[in-house]
């Protein structure tokens, strides 16, 4: 979950260069800031939850004795 969205995230970043180098368009001008503020917040919810599972959850247990 936490690599697509970075994944995303870089896609997103490369679109935005190109676009602006080569095409000369401002894809915010297009989008506008605003949007992107709901999928910033999902993705830092999901890197906070994906940590606290992962810090939360019990240790794994050797019933080898």
């Amino acid at each position: 979950m936490i690599a697509t969205a970075v994944i995303v995230a870089i896609a997103y970043g490369v679109a935005i260069l190109v676009l602006a180098v080569v095409f000369h368009v401002d894809i915010r001008a297009i989008i506008g800031p605003v949007t992107l503020w709901p999928a910033l917040l999902i993705v830092v919810l999901g890197t906070l939850l994906g940590f606290l599972i992962d810090y939360l959850r019990p240790p794994p247990r050797s019933d080898r004795a």
